[in-house]
């Protein structure tokens, strides 16, 4: 019967060494991985969260695609000469005014901003009211314009006489003009 005390007694103990030794630490294995399961958890719960968001607010965008599509025709990303000069061409004609001589185009970085100003100069000729017509144009239009300078010379009316009354409030007029990109 001693020896069955004894027997215990050291299952007993080498139990609770096995315990103490190898089962307790793999126990504090398990919860700091439980507790990394549950860090991870939350950081994946918060990443769905965010892409919800993104994806909500990547609809609410695309209600304004128009507007925005105003903004891309207002500052677009390249001043694109050779369009700005059609443009300035089609308003010209429309507004009654003969487009001249186009200055080259110099664009500049805008300082501390994102934004190229490109300056250039026109040249057109006709009457006092078509440059009022061209210049409430190119405010209408969605394209950021801005005249810098407007200077004029009177054109001398040329030729037959019925054409001398009608030119006779001709102009030749020159303007600066700034145009912004990005």
């Amino acid at each position: 019967m001693e020896k069955y005390i004894l027997y215990s007694g050291t299952l007993l103990i080498i139990s609770f060494l096995l315990i103490f030794f190898v089962g307790l630490p793999k126990y504090q294995a398990l919860n700091v991985l439980k507790n990394q399961v549950s860090a991870n958890q939350l950081e994946l719960d918060s990443r769905e969260k965010y892409f919800q968001e993104l994806q909500q607010t990547s609809e609410e965008i695309k209600q304004y695609q128009e507007n925005l599509s105003k903004i891309d025709t207002a500052l677009p990303p390249d001043p694109d000469l050779a369009n700005l000069f059609n443009f300035f061409q089609k308003i010209s004609s429309q507004s009654g005014l003969t487009l001249g001589k186009i200055g080259a185009g110099t664009t500049v970085a805008v300082e501390g901003q994102e934004i190229k100003e490109t300056r250039t100069s026109i040249n057109v000729t006709g009457s006092y009211t078509a440059l009022k017509n061209f210049i409430q144009s190119l405010e209408n239009s969605a394209r950021l314009i801005e005249i810098e300078n407007i200077s004029f010379t009177s054109v001398k009316p040329g030729g037959q006489n019925e054409e001398k009354k009608e030119e006779k409030d001709v102009f030749s007029f020159t303007l600066a003009i700034k145009v912004y990109s990005y």
